[in-house]
């Protein structure tokens, strides 16, 4: 099986040779904080931090499912980092907010993968460090449209009526 010359496919090949050891290297820092975090529990304290506060809110932002969601919120909670608070306007809805725990951590975690990048990127020059974090960025909204469409697609399927077939529109 020959590789392709195609400069658009080796370089899609490279990002998903080096996403892997990105979460591993990041997962590895994020050990680091008290207490340890995975991706996930610290992607959930940074969006609650920044006013996305109900599980909803979470789930429109997250290109995972609400359980999925749920059940790292309750991790959060165990581990005092987030609490759960009902809503004065609707019985039926609960708040979320960090802790002073969770404020601490999220601040750790922070500092850390911002030390662990720095050192990372460290040899390359900042003109092209500036031009690499618009094309990561660019890719990063690209992925994440494509994993929402994923998602959506599943969701969809989900709940179709038995037999059907679902076929994605372009």
């Amino acid at each position: 099986m020959g590789r392709r010359d195609n400069g658009h496919d080796q370089a899609g090949l490279a990002l998903f040779e080096l996403a892997p050891r990105l979460t591993r290297l990041e997962n590895a820092v994020l050990r680091g904080v008290a207490p340890a975090l995975t991706f996930r529990q610290y992607r959930i304290l940074q969006r609650v931090a920044q006013g996305r506060t109900t599980l909803t809110a979470l789930g429109r932002l997250a290109t995972i499912s609400l359980p999925a969601i749920s059940e790292s919120v309750d991790v959060l909670v165990r581990k005092d980092l987030l609490r759960r608070t009902p809503d004065a306007r609707d019985r039926r809805a609960v708040n979320l907010e960090l802790t002073t725990a969770g404020e601490k951590a999220l601040d750790e975690a922070e500092r850390l993968l911002e030390s662990a990048a720095r050192e990372l990127l460290s040899d390359i020059p900042a003109a092209r460090r500036t031009q690499l974090e618009r094309d990561v960025r660019s890719i990063t909204d690209l992925v994440t449209r494509a994993l929402v469409k994923d998602r959506d697609t599943h969701e969809t399927a989900k709940h179709a009526p038995p037999g059907h077939i679902h076929r994605p529109t372009a």
